[in-house]
């Protein structure tokens, strides 16, 4: 979760986030504000971060079954022309 720790670098220097689509939560009192949206930050990334572990998850064990099945991925290999070799030494 390195999102919390870069927040926190640019707070401390005063600079100002502003985060789309995500409502965060406005009292008038900076202190209460800033730790109720610290709060909701850390929460917010937690989950991305889980969600992105369970992607990982899927996309190797979907790698590993079309590996069982014996699909290849990637282009298929070619063959280069006889008269490759000549031209490309020069």
């Amino acid at each position: 979760m390195d999102t919390p720790k870069e927040l926190q670098y640019f707070f401390e220097r005063g600079i100002k986030v502003t985060i789309l689509d995500t409502t965060l939560v406005s009292t008038g009192d900076n202190k209460l504000d800033y730790t109720i949206n610290n709060i909701l930050i850390n929460f917010l990334s937690y989950i991305a971060d889980k969600e992105r572990d369970k992607i990982q998850c899927r996309v190797i064990e979907g790698l590993k079954n079309t590996k069982d099945n014996g699909i290849k991925l990637g282009r298929p290999t070619r063959s280069l022309p006889k008269e490759f070799n000549k031209h490309y030494s020069k």
